[in-house]
């Protein structure tokens, strides 16, 4: 039997049914913790509102902003998924579907005495378990609650290193990115597994926060999103596989035709009966994926048998605001939008979003900026999605003048302590981000102030000097980056950015995932 911790019971009781499965809710937050292996869909099921408790069962239901409140004004039908992600987080995702369409509140978290003002729940200080985010209005036929149960961070002796993940953190960027976007809709790029943060999490965050059309690159990923998105427009950038038509119809995933040859399978798919959207990738100067301009003028009288929902084009310079492709892309994009009047129509990625209200379109595609990275010099400070650490293994003496590490490329120049952490390139760490006697790299951050790294950096060790932080011993956790340690820092020392330092995150971590939208 599934279980999760809530709130707004005393401990030990059980409290709510959901197509008349029980959820037992325990006393101690292990016992959601328990449920978090791999990302499995546990539950998906449709049932009833129950306005009334069943004898002997605790507080009454309609207490629960999670298992219906009768002034919510919610309809009869509900879906309730219940998932499991790597970590600490038991994630619960329910949607009310209401009768015509009146805008309700979305609660995302409520207060331990049921306190209402205006038909918002206020969350709690300082409880064990945490539901986050803030109530607000919503206007959609559905409103979700992204619930959490956390604790503390435990120490798993199996793991070298830990992630946390701060979907709060995550939700706020794809705000922020939403408030760029204007009158535009903010999609959110969920490819390469999230940008490594494993995108079932990701995408159920997201979609929590009001986010309702996703981008991957690869149909396996679109795939993985289905369960906890069963609705939701899944756009696979990379295009269509020769003979893949019926099976992304069947799945429900938008291929974003990207060459004349992908156009024309699609067309003969949709002319013998098939269904499904998709979209047009136009090059207008990335030179990688698209058809072309003169290409793209013939399929526009084509475009609703084709079932077009969407036209695209890709900025490649728009990290450089000064760089004049980025006109000459506007210009050509223009050109093709008006030639598919009436298909909604998208050009920025992240960097995009900050080169002016021209870029925007119908719809942006903000990647990078969701996960906490700047995508551009001109991005103002993002909040921080995922802090990597590393386990001290070791700490040791090393006099003046010895060598430390591989090919003996540093010397340490006064007698030091070194600690050795217990992760390494093996886990995503650049080899490149080590030190040598010429070259400084980069940094941890660990009781508060930062230690240097010291040669080069190991599959899985890494030396950093700790002297002048006498406190350092083992077992303690020294941050990578994260709040302290920019990761784009990190990925400037090792010469690469970070999209590569997030999306070669390795599964050698332990997960810990965070607040909700």
């Amino acid at each position: 039997m599934p279980r999760l911790l809530a709130e707004t019971d005393a401990p030990g009781e059980e409290c709510g049914v959901v197509a008349r499965k029980i959820l037992c809710l325990e006393k101690e937050a292990d016992a959601a913790a328990g449920l978090v292996t791999d990302p499995v869909l546990l539950v998906l099921a449709i049932g009833r509102r129950q306005q009334q408790p069943r004898a002997g069962i605790g507080r009454r239901r309609d207490e629960n902003p999670a298992l219906a409140a009768p002034e919510r004004r919610i309809g009869e039908k509900r879906e309730a998924k219940l998932f499991r992600v790597p970590g600490d987080g038991a994630v619960i995702v329910v949607h009310d579907q209401r009768d015509g369409g009146d805008a309700g509140v979305r609660h995302d978290g409520w207060h331990s005495d049921e306190k209402r003002e205006a038909r918002e729940i206020r969350r709690s200080q300082g409880r064990r378990n945490n539901v986050a985010g803030n109530s607000r209005k919503v206007s959609a036929m559905e409103s979700s609650i992204f619930v959490t149960a956390e604790r503390p961070l435990a120490e798993d002796w199996r793991c070298g290193g830990r992630l946390v993940v701060d979907l709060a953190s995550l939700a706020d960027n794809w705000r922020a990115a939403a408030r760029l976007a204007g009158r535009a809709e903010a999609a959110g790029v969920v490819k390469g597994d999230a940008y490594g943060i494993g995108i079932e999490a990701a995408a159920t965050a997201l979609a929590a926060a009001g986010c309702q059309t996703f981008f991957v690159a690869l149909p396996s990923e679109g795939l993985r999103l289905r369960p906890p998105l069963p609705d939701a427009p899944i756009y696979v950038l990379n295009g269509l596989p020769p003979r893949a038509a019926a099976e992304f119809s069947r799945a429900g995933l938008r291929p974003v035709l990207g060459s004349a040859e992908e156009v024309d399978e699609w067309a003969a798919f949709r002319a013998a009966g098939g269904t499904g959207a998709a979209a047009l990738h136009v090059d207008t100067g990335m030179q990688r994926l698209g058809v072309t301009l003169d290409e793209a003028a013939a399929i526009a009288p084509r475009a609703k048998a084709l079932g077009l929902a969407l036209v695209m084009s890709h900025l490649a310079a728009a990290d450089q605001p000064g760089h004049a492709l980025n006109a000459a892309q506007l210009s050509r994009f223009r050109s093709v939008a008006q030639a598919f009047a009436g298909v909604p129509a998208s050009l920025s990625n992240s960097a995009g979003l900050h080169l002016g209200p021209d870029f925007l379109f119908d719809l942006v595609r903000p990647g990078i900026a969701l996960y906490g990275a700047r995508s551009t010099a001109a991005a103002p400070p993002l909040s921080t999605v995922v802090t990597a650490e590393a386990r001290i293994v070791q700490v040791r003496d090393v006099a003046a003048g010895t060598a430390v590490g591989y090919g003996a490329s540093e010397h340490v120049r006064r007698p030091s302590r070194i600690a050795i952490l217990g992760a390494g390139y093996a886990d995503g760490y650049h080899r490149r981000a080590g030190s040598t006697d010429e070259r400084p790299g980069a940094s941890v951050h660990l009781h508060g102030r930062r230690a240097p790294l010291i040669g080069r950096i190991s599959m899985d060790l890494i030396a950093v000097d700790v002297t002048d932080i006498p406190e350092a011993r083992r077992g303690d956790h020294a941050e990578l980056f994260g709040p302290n340690i920019a990761i784009d820092e990190v990925a400037e020392r090792a010469e690469t950015i970070g999209y590569e330092l997030l999306t070669g995150l390795g599964r050698r971590y332990q997960r810990h995932y965070r607040g909700g939208a």
